[in-house]
């Protein structure tokens, strides 16, 4: 992030239980590998700020390398462009850059009231946490809603979800109204669950360069199909987001957090 105006919490009370609050910085492989360490063993209940020190793409847990482009693929090997990681969460491809997204873990144990043993239902749950902060901003109710069912957009998407995460829409995950009849991801949930708990990744992004990240993808491998197809789904979000409105967004989602 480039500004953090609030001071955060150390810890902080909810009438279920308190939430540590913490942040850590690194590079994108040394932060996912925390993230899946939160839920290896006992976990407790705990708001992460994941702040990467260097551009990378993020692969879901089922995409190959392959997807990328042979020069993207072998910049990231120099050293000379954004480093390839592959985080243990489903979904599709997600780029990272210092200060280009908000990029929260919410770790909920097992054992804990806000648990569900239904994934879909705990992502669910999560999305209405980040729904309630844009609420909390004076965002008009009208215009953000949460993907109550199954993973892809009404206009077919599914498919292109799975190759570029925020071409898709999952359960939790948030949209916002950026005009008549159109609307975008703002906040991308993914899900990583063992028996102590589960951590939820939640991106929400400052800036949106999609032209970029398709032009990182293969057509060879993914099909030209895909790549015009999320070159046109991902249109809408060139503009979407939320800027400078992300500082506010934190402290936002914890005031909602204390009421958990």
């Amino acid at each position: 992030m480039s500004r953090r105006p609030h001071p955060l919490p150390a810890v902080l009370d909810a009438p279920g239980g308190a939430w540590t609050v913490e942040v850590r910085r690194g590079s994108a492989a040394d932060l996912h590998a925390a993230s899946a360490d939160s839920v290896a063993g006992p976990a407790v209940r705990r708001v992460v700020v994941q702040e990467v020190d260097g551009p990378a793409l993020v692969l879901g847990s089922t995409q190959q390398p392959q997807v990328l482009r042979p020069e993207v693929r072998a910049a990231a090997g120099a050293g000379t462009g954004p480093a390839v990681v592959r985080r243990r969460s489903g979904g599709g491809l997600v780029p990272l850059a210092p200060g280009a997204q908000l990029w929260v873990d919410l770790v909920v144990p097992a054992d804990d009231p806000l648990w569900a043993d239904d994934p879909q239902h705990l992502a669910r749950r999560c999305g209405g946490w980040w729904a309630a902060a844009f609420l909390r901003l004076g965002v008009d109710p009208d215009d953000v809603r949460t993907a109550t069912g199954p993973p892809g957009r009404a206009r077919g998407a599914r498919d292109l979800g799975r190759t570029v995460c925020f071409a898709g829409l999952g359960p939790g995950e948030v949209e916002r109204r950026t005009g008549p009849g159109t609307w975008w991801k703002s906040v991308g949930v993914s899900q990583r669950r063992s028996r102590h708990g589960a951590v939820l990744q939640c991106l929400v992004p400052r800036r949106w360069d999609h032209d970029a990240v398709v032009d990182a993808l293969d057509p060879a491998v993914v099909g030209p199909d895909t790549v015009a197809g999320l070159r046109d789904a991902l249109q809408a979000g060139a503009s979407a987001g939320l800027g400078d409105q992300v500082d506010d967004l934190l402290p936002a989602l914890l005031a909602e957090l204390g009421t958990c």
